[in-house]
C-alpha cells in the first residue's frame, strides 16, 4: 500500500511547487504585517470552508474558491474529486482535527488544518490553503507534519 506521505508529496502537490522556489535567484524577504482580528477571522472562515468542502466531497464548490490558475493546476472539479478519493483511500477517515490556524506565507494568508487519520498513522497531516486578498485559494499543499515548512514569522 502506498504511504500517505508519498501520495501527498507526489499525487496531491506534485505540481504545487511555487515557480519562485524553482528559480535560483533569491528574492528579498517579504516582511508580513500582523493580521488584524478581522483578517484573521476572514481567513479562518475561508480555510474552514475550503476544508469542509474537501472533506464533504464538494469538489465543484472547492474549485470555485480557487483562482482559475490554481483550479486548472488541480485539474478542476474532476481532479479534485480524484484527489479526494485518493486521500480517503490512503489516509482513511479523519480521527481528530488537532489544529486550525492562520499563518503568514510571505505576504499571503495560509490556513493550516492538521489532523490524525485512521489509516495513515505514522504522524498527523497538515493541509494548507493559501489565500490572496480577494479570498481565493492560490495554492494548496498537504504534507505529513514533519515535512510541513514552518510558517513565516508574523511581522
Amino acid at each position: 500500500m502506498r504511504s500517505l506521505s508519498t501520495l501527498l508529496l507526489t499525487a496531491m502537490v506534485g505540481a504545487a511547487m511555487p515557480v519562485a522556489a524553482q528559480v535560483t535567484e533569491v528574492a528579498p524577504a517579504v516582511v508580513a504585517k500582523p493580521f488584524t482580528a478581522e483578517e484573521s477571522a476572514k481567513y479562518m472562515a475561508l480555510g474552514k470552508q475550503a476544508s469542509r468542502f474537501f472533506w464533504e466531497g464538494q469538489a465543484d464548490s472547492l474549485a470555485e474558491m480557487m483562482t482559475p490558475a490554481q483550479s486548472t493546476e488541480m485539474g478542476g472539479a474532476d481532479g479534485l474529486r480524484r484527489l479526494m478519493d485518493q486521500v480517503a483511500e490512503v489516509g482513511g477517515m479523519v480521527l481528530e482535527v488537532l489544529e486550525e490556524k492562520v499563518v503568514h506565507r510571505g505576504a499571503a494568508a495560509e490556513f493550516w488544518w492538521e489532523a490524525d487519520f485512521s489509516e495513515f498513522t505514522a504522524e498527523s497531516v497538515v493541509f494548507r490553503w493559501v489565500f490572496n486578498d480577494a479570498g481565493q485559494i492560490t495554492e494548496f499543499n498537504a504534507n505529513p507534519k514533519s515535512q510541513t515548512p514552518a510558517p513565516d514569522p508574523e511581522g
